[in-house]
């Protein structure tokens, strides 16, 4: 499983990026409106400072301009640079043109389970999955379960990358389904991190590791 970081502060993402273990940035217009400055500055800034793929989404509406837009980014860096577009006829069409290229894809916005079907049929590299949107529409969340089991039945390149977290259960459940990867803020990844119980066990391998008295060690 892959770990991305969904925002674009770069404060913020060298919080926790430098553990190590995340794959990269994912972004859209909501994230770089919330970042404030210029966009395209923004996306520069991450793909200069931060090792890893940069998804970026086309915010064009019709498919010729999704097209060229989605070009102009990819050629910012084609090895990090991973479009998204919006799951709608215009996107499909789009993404599908871009595919065929040769350029990676996400179809995004994505909430049910036929959606997941036609971006398989697409061949895009990768579907988002807005888990706590679906949750908020009725949407069971083991939807996306039933989303990565027809991925891996059908032997599909396109892989899920869930999205839109707001809590630590909405994150252990979706990670429990074995998707590609998950993309979640840095505040929600902290709370991964802290935990009472595995606290408590580190003070005390602490206080007994100071109450030996011959501590003859490597270093």
């Amino acid at each position: 499983m892959k770990f991305y970081i969904d925002e674009a502060n770069v404060a913020s993402i060298q919080t926790i990026f430098k553990l190590g273990i995340f794959s990269g940035i994912t972004t859209n217009p909501t994230i770089l409106k919330n970042n404030g400055g210029s966009p395209l500055q923004t996306i520069k800034s991450l793909l200069e400072k931060f090792e890893g793929d940069v998804f970026v989404q086309c915010t064009s509406e019709d498919v010729s301009d999704i097209v060229k837009e989605g070009k102009a980014l990819n050629s910012l860096e084609p090895k990090k640079v991973i479009l998204k577009i919006p799951f709608y006829p215009d996107g499909i069409r789009a993404a599908k043109t871009l595919v065929d290229k040769g350029i990676r894809v996400t179809l995004t916005g994505i909430h049910t389970f036929s959606q997941t079907v036609v971006s398989s049929v697409v061949g895009v590299d990768y579907i988002a999955p807005y888990v706590n949107r679906m949750e908020n529409g009725g949407i069971s969340i083991e939807t996306v379960l039933k989303m990565q089991k027809f991925l891996e039945d059908e032997k599909s390149k396109t892989k899920i990358i869930a999205a839109s977290f707001k809590n630590l259960q909405q994150l252990e459940k979706v990670m429990s389904y074995n998707v590609y990867a998950v993309t979640a803020p840095v505040a929600l990844y902290k709370l991964l991190f802290e935990n009472a119980l595995t606290e408590k066990a580190i003070r005390n391998f602490n206080s007994d590791w100071k109450q030996i008295d011959k501590k003859e060690w490597v270093i």
